[in-house]
């Protein structure tokens, strides 16, 4: 089952259920991409720093 399909189902919150979990996903990946600014931006380090979980001052 696709991620569109589980929403085919709850046709009551169709719209509102998708603005909701856009603006949440949104969200996360704000939060994720600052982190990973913070990490040390587009470096290497950086990448692997972020892969690895260490989100961490240095």
């Amino acid at each position: 089952m696709s991620f569109d399909q589980s929403f085919m189902f709850s046709s009551g919150a169709s719209m509102n259920g998708k603005v909701v979990v856009l603006a949440i996903v949104l969200s996360l990946v704000g939060i994720a991409v600052y982190e990973f600014v913070l990490v040390g931006g587009l470096s290497l380090e950086g990448i692997a720093r972020f892969a690895n979980g260490d989100l961490g001052p240095t």
